[in-house]
């Protein structure tokens, strides 16, 4: 018996060390995927990652085990300080309904959307349960289903904002959000940017997705801070200026941008305000 432990424990620690082989080459490959792949078709594979995780099984149990339905403390001094206790709000991204709870509990009318059914319908049968203002609906974020001038506010929750990719895609995904919005109407998004000074492995990875997006039908518009990893990708904004760069860019008025919470609130020109709907 102990000499058939042996080999038993042998294999077992070669197959644990391919496995994280195997896991570091797929973590690599995955890697490359922002200078390979469009911005389109990353946003399908991140819609599609998301499927996968978050099931009607997942959603039977969400509120029970996961949901605390209160605001992050930036969230909640966002809202008091731009007095955000009614009207209509838009949140992007709504998920299981942690923010979209919490908002319509200051008397907000919440409209929330998300691209994963299960979270909607989770969300949707906890509103009814508890009784907020609040609906949840399966929507794309760039092709939103309301008139123009429609909401008074408009949220992407979590760090939505850095999933969206390409600096061109989220100016446009800017300027398509704030047409849903009425005079004076806010969009307050959050990111993710760069804690540290980038490793030397990340650097050559920058360069190296830098080289590929140069190649034939590779993307162009990669830039460094995009990740892709275990399915997700994100954009790590690596200073302050290049956000603020890139929302003035997108033509809009940056009522307040907060590096260290990752936050900021924009709004229209002052002489592009749409009329009240």
């Amino acid at each position: 018996m102990h000499l058939t432990r042996i080999p038993v424990y042998v294999l077992a620690r070669c197959c644990e060390a391919c496995a994280c082989f195997f896991a570091r080459a797929s973590n690599l490959f995955d890697s490359l995927l922002p200078a390979l792949l469009s911005p389109h078709e990353i946003t399908s594979r991140v819609i599609r990652s998301y499927d996968t995780v978050y099931t009607a099984e997942v959603a039977a149990h969400a509120h029970d085990t996961v949901i605390d339905e209160q605001l992050d403390t930036w969230e909640t001094e966002v809202l008091d300080r731009y007095k955000i206790c009614s009207g209509r709000m838009l949140v992007m991204g709504s998920g299981w309904g942690r923010e979209a709870f919490a908002m319509a509990r200051r008397g907000i009318t919440v409209v929330g959307i998300d691209t994963n059914i299960a979270a909607v319908q989770a969300a949707q049968t906890r509103a009814m349960t508890i009784g907020v203002s609040a609906r949840f609906h399966r929507a794309n974020f760039f092709d939103l289903p309301y008139k123009p001038h429609s909401f008074d506010w408009a949220f992407l929750s979590s760090i939505m904002y850095s999933v969206i990719p390409g600096r061109g895609v989220r100016q446009a995904w800017l300027r398509h959000i704030l047409q849903r919005l009425k005079r004076d109407g806010l969009v307050i998004l959050s990111f993710t940017h760069e804690y540290s000074q980038p490793t030397r492995a990340r650097t050559m990875l920058f360069r190296l997705n830098a080289f590929l997006s140069t190649l034939p039908g590779a993307n162009p518009v990669c830039q460094p801070g995009d990740r892709y990893e275990t399915g997700h990708f994100m954009h790590v904004f690596q200073s302050e200026e290049e956000i603020r760069n890139e929302l003035t860019e997108a033509g809009v008025v940056i009522q307040e941008l907060r590096w260290t919470n990752s936050y900021a609130v924009v709004t229209f020109p002052s002489g592009e305000h749409h009329p009240s709907a």
